[in-house]
């Protein structure tokens, strides 16, 4: 999926935060949604106090939660196993 085709398809719909994160990192999760069919954006998120720092969000539509949901915890087991936190023969990190 493309970002334009993406932004289409969430021009009219009701989106949700799926994960706050650095601008950097939300520009990763939505390239990553996008290359799994899962249309999503990053928004700024507006901070009222003085010296907030800025916090971005990745935007998913409601229906889409559980297939975000399962991509964010699918990088992060791949982050665990790269990263040689998984002992040798073992399925899961838990």
């Amino acid at each position: 999926m493309t970002p334009d085709e993406a932004q289409r398809i969430l021009a009219d719909s009701e989106l949700v935060p799926c994960a706050e994160v650095s601008l950097t990192d939300a520009r990763r999760l939505v390239e990553a949604f996008l290359g799994a069919d899962v249309p999503a954006l990053v928004h700024r998120e507006a901070c009222a106090k003085v010296g907030c720092t800025p916090k971005f969000q990745v935007l998913v539509r409601p229906e889409d939660g559980p297939r975000s949901a399962a991509l964010l915890q699918q990088g992060w087991l791949e982050t665990v196993r790269r990263e040689g936190l998984v002992p040798e023969g073992a399925t899961s990190p838990f």
